[in-house]
């Protein structure tokens, strides 16, 4: 992992610091943290510690691998930074492409209970339709997707949040959902749809007794627990390259969520 801090931060003893974390995409095996330094620019000037992950990709790990490491990978750094429940600053995991899904899956899993807030960014949320995607596309034969999803249909369901919906963990964050309009790898409507559908089945969900952000998820939310940002003009990669930057939508949709989600 890449760990930065701001230098304004006490690295040694201060745990009142929000931390960033982000899981990068890869179609599941390829990807090394060191390729996204850029991403925590503007979280650093915002005072959070930040944290790109590195995890094992394809052939090193399947995807249950995969979730095993970010949730290890959280526990550990939220212990070692932020502190746990009432003593650490708000945690904040955003993941992109496949490593918005495996973010995803382990949410619905139940095994992120130290994340107040997730972004998950031109995700993939059900994986046979990603597999077919792959097929029009004509990569299918050299992608990792399958053999890292189990290769057969019925864990391709295991492995897709949008199928998973109606086991929600009570520990399950408040999300936002951003993607381009212009993406091509994996389309708008994956997230089009799997927010209609995460929407119907979080109506009134008491988001539990964690202080969260700011005290936020302590109750009944004011806010729209989970959201989707269409980004225009904005392809697949644009998500992460943009947030880096801040060009277009994407940067400023994401600190202005997270800043709603804290008040």
């Amino acid at each position: 992992a890449q760990v930065m801090v701001a230098k304004d931060v006490d690295e040694a003893g201060d745990k009142s610091s929000p931390l960033f974390f982000f899981m990068h995409g890869g179609a599941w095996g390829s990807g090394f943290p060191t390729m996204y330094r850029l991403l925590s620019l503007p979280f650093l000037e915002r005072n959070f510690r930040c944290i790109i992950l590195g995890y094992r990709t394809y052939p090193d790990a399947d995807v249950d691998g995969q979730v095993d490491d970010l949730a290890q990978a959280v526990e550990y750094f939220s212990e070692k930074y932020g502190g746990m429940g009432d003593s650490g600053g708000p945690v904040v995991l955003m993941g992109h492409s496949s490593g918005a899904h495996v973010s995803m899956l382990a949410a619905m899993r139940g095994r992120l209970p130290a994340v107040d807030a997730l972004i998950v960014g031109s995700g993939v949320y059900d994986v046979e339709r990603q597999k077919q995607q792959e097929i029009r596309l004509g990569v299918s034969e050299i992608s990792p997707l399958s053999a890292a999803n189990g290769f057969t249909r019925e864990n391709f369901c295991r492995n897709s949040p949008q199928l998973l919906v109606d086991d929600i963990p009570e520990n399950f964050p408040p999300t936002l959902l951003v993607h381009g309009e212009d993406d091509d790898v994996t389309p708008l409507e994956n997230s089009k749809d799997f927010y209609r559908i995460l929407q119907d089945k979080s109506r009134g969900v008491d988001l539990g007794t964690s202080e969260g952000l700011s005290g936020a998820l302590a109750r009944r939310t004011p806010f729209p627990i989970h959201q989707l940002e269409i980004l225009e003009e904005t392809g697949h990669q644009d998500v992460v390259t943009n947030t880096c930057l801040g060009k277009g939508r994407a940067q400023a949709a994401i600190l202005d969520w997270i800043a709603t989600v804290g008040q």
